[in-house]
């Protein structure tokens, strides 16, 4: 059965890092999912940033992530959003849409464990989250070929991602 991850718009707002988790999807190593909110704060952020691309070419791009990850939205999380604390409230609806799937992993730059202000680690983790790199890593490599048993212990891995 595939990790299940939760892709934040943060990691899908980069192109060449939206190419890889896309391709890393399709592998089946991980079942990625998203919501229409994340992707709209995505694109909405991109078009923010890149007045040069047409909207147009972004919707294109938003339809073909949809069509090559099956069953990639996340819908009926909404009502979990109000009962969720984070730090940043605007990031609840990430959180909402892991749990609504019951993901595994949120791939994202933010750290949900800390506090936005005061930068302190929140005592209640209530969400594991990685950099895409360590995410990535974490999950599908390094690999021997022809099995699917990593090298590493996901301890070893897991340390070599928690080191800042």
């Amino acid at each position: 059965m595939a990790f299940i991850v939760l892709y934040d718009a943060c990691v899908l707002y980069p192109a060449p890092l939206r190419d890889l988790l896309i391709r890393v999807a399709k592998t089946g190593v991980v079942r990625a999912r998203w919501t229409d909110a994340i992707l709209d704060e995505c694109f909405r952020n991109i078009l923010e940033q890149r007045p040069d691309l047409k909207p147009e070419a972004l919707k294109r791009t938003r339809e073909l992530m949809t069509q090559a990850v099956p069953d990639c939205l996340v819908t009926g999380f909404e009502t979990l959003i109000d009962s969720l604390t984070l730090p940043d409230r605007d990031d609840r609806h990430v959180l909402a849409a892991a749990i609504r799937v019951g993901a595994q992993a949120i791939v994202t730059f933010m750290d949900l464990d800390r506090d936005g202000d005061s930068g302190e680690r929140s005592d209640d983790r209530t969400a594991s989250n990685r950099p895409p790199s360590c995410a990535v890593h974490h999950e599908c490599g390094p690999r021997t070929v022809g099995r699917r048993e990593s090298k590493w212990s996901r301890d070893d891995k897991t340390e070599l991602c928690d080191r800042g």
